[in-house]
């Protein structure tokens, strides 16, 4: 099973406080949709494309409550995820649409909920189900998260300013954000941190150590940035001085 996604079309929910699907997440096996080369967060919708060996996992929730559980597969090489090959904690996600496209293909449009850890792997059928527990975040109160959060949407705008792609959208739909998780988890999707790095984000219990692990990820990222910046008008400066010895040589010759 197979999905991917346009991060240009994500979208942070309204809601900052879901409660999850209505029913008990231990009463009943879970239809798990492996992901593939991404990290599925929740507070989140996104667009999938969904793989046609993947369809059955979206009917069933279809014809069900709608629910699903997103696991990031650990190696993109991995053709057919079986247990092992998948993180066991993800996103429960509740799919919000899903319709077929001009070239035939399976779009669904997944909300992410709240976090889950795998308690029990159920095989043998059509697809992967998997018996789950919940796995609520820490969000502490306090000036100290407050701080942290204000400096992550400082540190984005700048580094924004500083990309030749722009991103001032992001920068602006950041700033808008008031809810921790919502803020840790949209940064987190729409950086450029490894898969690893985002699962061991989604991993991470506490809100403020989220912040913290995405400050120092975006401070090297700012420092690239700089950096880059710097080689850039170093390189100008020397063809430029080199012209202008050029034209001068020239003008003697």
């Amino acid at each position: 099973m197979q999905t991917t996604t346009d991060p240009d079309r994500v979208q942070a929910t309204e809601n900052d406080n879901h409660s999850g699907p209505s029913t008990d997440p231990h009463s009943k096996a879970l239809p798990i949709l492996p992901v593939r080369g991404l990290v599925a967060f929740p507070r989140m919708r996104v667009p999938f494309v969904v793989a046609l060996n993947a369809d059955p996992v979206v009917d069933a929730a279809m014809q069900s409550d709608h629910i699903v559980g997103l696991l990031t597969v650990k190696s993109e090489d991995t053709e057919d995820p079986q247990p092992g090959d998948l993180y066991e904690v993800g996103t429960i996600a509740k799919i919000l649409q899903a319709k077929k496209n001009d070239e035939g293909l399976l779009v669904v449009l997944l909300e992410g909920q709240n976090r889950f850890r795998v308690k029990a792997w159920e095989t043998g059928g059509r697809f992967l189900k998997a018996t789950t527990i919940q796995a609520p975040e820490v969000v502490e109160d306090g000036i100290e998260i407050e701080a942290l959060q204000g400096h992550l949407v400082k540190l984005v705008a700048e580094i924004m300013t500083m990309r030749a792609d722009g991103g001032e959208g992001l920068a602006k739909a950041v700033a808008q954000i008031k809810d921790p998780l919502q803020l840790a988890y949209v940064t987190g999707f729409n950086s450029s941190m490894t898969l690893e790095a985002r699962q061991a984000l989604l991993e991470t219990d506490s809100a403020s150590q989220k912040f913290r692990d995405l400050l120092s990820h975006f401070s090297r990222e700012k420092e690239k940035l700089a950096i880059g910046k710097k080689i850039q008008s170093d390189i100008q400066d020397t063809m430029s001085k080199s012209q202008r010895e050029y034209y001068l040589s020239q003008q003697l010759a």
